[in-house]
């Protein structure tokens, strides 16, 4: 005899997934909801996705389906989920995505001093990346101090430290401008700039002490050996 229950079951877990005997049940509602709580661990073991109540699925298809959707919205924009946002709480990306924006903004410039329109930019990275763009532009017109490794700056603010830390150690290391080719801000420290600048004032003494080689610049060469066969090709 084909009884309902195996109906359930061939309609709601045909692939015998869920290991639950609908036999148990008196109606398929009881049935069906059993098998939710599963799905729910199944597709949003860790609540991301809150607002997508398995309750409003008759069929597990249908509830994956919309998970997954704003899954791929998260996995778009914020795959780490550092903001903290439910994708599942906004009807459509847009709204979801705007609301990403602010906490970039908010991260990265949160005295909107930076003029970069975040509405013009639909990752992270590239919102960034044009900030960066704005700080040298504005701070360091020249292009001197390329060296930074600009991923440890978050606004504007941290950026000057750096650079106004490097423009002091220039001032104190080398106030001709003697060694302007040394970026400064290759160097973590001001000792490990001086160092640099030291080496390339030995290399001068020891093989060109009267000045001679004007058009070789010790600061040119990555070593001492480099240097001299320059110098010994003149």
């Amino acid at each position: 005899m084909y009884s309902p229950d195996i109906e359930w079951k061939d309609e709601h877990d045909s692939k015998d997934e869920y290991n639950i005997d609908p036999s148990q049940f008196d109606d398929e509602d009881e049935y069906v909801d059993a098998l939710r709580k599963l799905w729910k661990r199944k597709y949003d073991y860790f609540n991301e996705f809150s607002s997508i109540n398995p309750s409003n699925y008759i069929h597990e298809d249908a509830y994956g389906k919309a998970i997954d959707n704003k899954k791929n919205w998260m996995n778009k924009y914020d795959k780490d989920n550092a903001y903290k946002l439910d994708p599942s709480d906004y009807d459509c990306e847009e709204e979801y995505l705007d609301d990403l924006r602010c906490c970039w903004q908010h991260k990265y410039d949160p005295d909107t001093k930076i003029n970069v329109c975040i509405d013009d930019y639909n990752t992270e990275e590239d919102y960034k990346e044009s900030l960066v763009n704005n700080w040298k532009e504005t701070y360091d017109p020249q292009h001197r101090f390329n060296g930074f490794q600009f991923e440890r700056f978050t606004t504007a603010e941290d950026y000057l430290i750096g650079l106004n830390d490097r423009l002091d150690w220039t001032k104190k290391c080398d106030p001709e401008g003697i060694f302007s080719k040394i970026d400064p801000s290759k160097y973590d420290n001001m000792f490990q700039y001086q160092h640099i600048l030291d080496l390339r004032k030995a290399w001068k003494k020891k093989y060109d002490p009267n000045n001679e080689h004007t058009n070789v610049d010790p600061c040119d060469y990555n070593s001492v050996e480099e240097y001299h066969r320059a110098l010994m090709g003149q």
